[in-house]
């Protein structure tokens, strides 16, 4: 489908899926808050929500962010609001903002599908509101015209419809290291996150090699990353169905960890983990880490990124961020 750039800008198609921006420079970006059925509770999950999964959706909340309403509840709504957030208006049995940009509802795991102590919950259910109904429509049809090599990780309907909703959080893109004796390996990640300061979780796709070689290694470095080599770090997308190269294939380190494992060159910090256990729910093996050594490298901003969706809205309201595209 071919259209001339003012006409896209008009219809409000931005050129890529996921489009890159600096963390830091997006303070304005949405809130997220939590509520149960049958409760008036309204816990706010914006900064220790993890989202570790696409299909199915998978969001982990720890149990700190709220006690036993989390630990019993069976079914939640997120909802995305910016702003204060005003309890006023039901949404599928929830209390909800009337003005939530986005909502999920989620189904908490069974026991065997988590770690003691984390509740992960599974989506059931999205629904956004990024786009005018002339800018949806010329979407869709981009979307719907778009081929996209046959994947098991390919997502569609309305479980495609949650994926853009998580994505409107901008979701830091790390990269993972990986060495045994003389081989090693870089690949990025978003689905990731910190458990305070002793644990760390993040999720890979089961039957890819960065999936054996983290079970492999067992100890491994994941860095954050600065804005500035957005391009650099998406090209090593490839690496997750790569084997492990020799070190010298690879652009030289310049710091390595307490264990010596390389610490990616374009880092702006990064952590030593050590891998616990693993399960697996759906596509995804979700690994939990015992924090080793944490280090900084260099002053920068964090590479993230969000869905085109929502990046088109905050265009529409004159939200200012600066797009990289890659």
């Amino acid at each position: 489908m071919s259209l001339t750039s003012s006409i896209k800008k008009s219809l409000g198609i931005l050129p890529q899926e996921y489009v890159c921006v600096a963390l830091e420079d997006m303070p304005d970006r949405p809130s997220v808050f939590m509520t149960t059925r049958g409760s008036s509770a309204v816990i706010d999950v914006t900064s220790r929500h993890l989202f570790l999964g696409y299909k199915p959706l998978l969001i982990a909340i720890p149990p700190d962010d709220a006690g036993g309403e989390l630990q019993s509840a069976n079914q939640i709504c997120l909802s995305f609001t910016h702003g204060e957030f005003k309890p006023g208006e039901q949404w599928r049995g929830f209390n909800s903002h009337a003005n939530s940009i986005a909502r999920l509802q989620l189904s908490q795991m069974t026991d065997d599908l988590k770690f003691p102590g984390l509740s992960i919950f599974a989506g059931e259910f999205g629904e956004q509101s990024f786009l005018p109904t002339r800018q949806a429509l010329a979407n869709k049809l981009v979307d719907a015209l778009s081929r996209k090599p046959a994947s098991e990780a390919n997502v569609t309907g309305n479980l495609y419809e949650q994926v853009r909703i998580a994505y409107c959080s901008p979701r830091p893109i790390s990269v993972i290291t990986v060495k045994d004796d003389d081989l090693q390996n870089f690949f990025p990640t978003d689905l990731h996150g910190s458990l305070g300061s002793e644990f760390y979780l993040s999720s890979l796709r089961v039957g890819g090699m960065a999936c054996e070689q983290v079970e492999h290694v067992r100890r491994l470095v994941i860095s954050k990353v600065d804005v500035t080599s957005f391009r650099k770090t998406y090209s090593l997308g490839r690496n997750h169905m790569k084997t492990m190269q020799p070190v010298t294939c690879f652009e030289p380190a310049v710091v390595q960890s307490a264990s010596g494992i390389p610490v990616y060159p374009h880092a702006t910090s990064y952590c030593e983990l050590e891998l616990i256990r693993h399960i697996d729910i759906g596509i995804h093996r979700i690994f939990l880490y015992k924090t080793q050594a944490k280090g900084e490298v260099r002053s920068g901003k964090t590479l993230a990124h969000i869905h085109r969706y929502y990046a088109q809205w905050r265009i529409n309201h004159h939200l200012s961020a600066e797009y990289f595209f890659r």
